[in-house]
């Protein structure tokens, strides 16, 4: 492994892949078997079998896109605030790509990144516990960067080279994200969860306007107030009724 990074720790040790089915199962394979130090980066030229949030598969092409697991250890953090440390990883996330872009980047709760409606970056993190804190997290990446066409069943989905017509060097797009995730990370270490939470709700998809959510109930009509401690969307209906909804429990779009 090599250190390809500015940042202090994460990307010191690095290491490529060719083909992978998963970074995350790889790396969690690894910290199984051997001591990792923290900020351990496993990228990957492609993944055959990449995974997303709530079961669903990863698609990306070969060596277009940037497909990564970063290995951080917060047990620091309560498991009360666990949520923070999604808010810590979207929030890099978007503020990288707006450095990029020079657009508006927003995050569609909890943590999938958009620019002009369209999906281009997928989180997904897997933690572990000890007591009442966290002790080691995988942090997986899926980031659509040099990808024009994907399947018709991913309607909103774009890519930073769809959005610009330019070529990104993958690499050198990753150290920029490692950067900014780790200055956001030390204030998630050093506490600073205020700081955190209003730059992550700056970022929020449809803050304080009103739409139309679909839930198991149908259509409802209100605006996202907030996140609650665990994470959990808060919407204000049109009668000024507040209700919370988990991540299977509410669409942002009838699809």
């Amino acid at each position: 492994m090599t250190n390809y990074t500015n940042a202090l720790f994460i990307g010191k040790f690095y290491h490529y892949l060719e083909h992978v089915s998963s970074t995350n199962d790889y790396l969690l394979n690894v910290i199984k078997s051997q001591k990792v130090p923290e900020g351990t980066v496993i990228m990957a030229g492609h993944q055959t079998a990449g995974k997303g949030q709530r079961g669903n598969t990863w698609l990306d092409q070969a060596n277009q896109n940037i497909a990564m697991s970063i290995y951080l250890k917060p047990h620091f953090l309560p498991l009360t605030r666990q949520f923070y440390l999604s808010m810590t990883i979207a929030l890099s996330i978007s503020q990288c790509i707006a450095d990029l872009l020079e657009m508006q980047v927003f995050i569609k709760w909890p943590n999938d990144i958009l620019v002009k409606d369209q999906k281009i970056c997928g989180i997904l993190i897997e933690n572990m516990t000890g007591g009442k804190y966290l002790q080691e997290s995988i942090i997986g990446i899926g980031l659509n960067v040099n990808q024009t066409t994907f399947p018709n069943s991913l309607k909103r989905a774009s890519s930073l080279k769809l959005l610009t017509n330019k070529d990104f060097e993958l690499l050198q797009v990753a150290q920029k994200l490692w950067v900014r995730l780790e200055q956001n990370y030390l204030l998630l270490r050093d506490g600073k969860y205020r700081e955190i939470k209003e730059k992550y709700l700056n970022h929020l998809y449809l803050m304080n306007q009103y739409h139309i959510f679909y839930n198991s109930k149908g259509p409802l009509q209100g605006k996202i107030i907030g996140v609650d401690a665990w994470g959990h969307l808060v919407i204000e209906k049109t009668d000024g009724k507040q209700a919370t909804f988990d991540v299977k429990e509410i669409a942002f779009w009838k699809e």
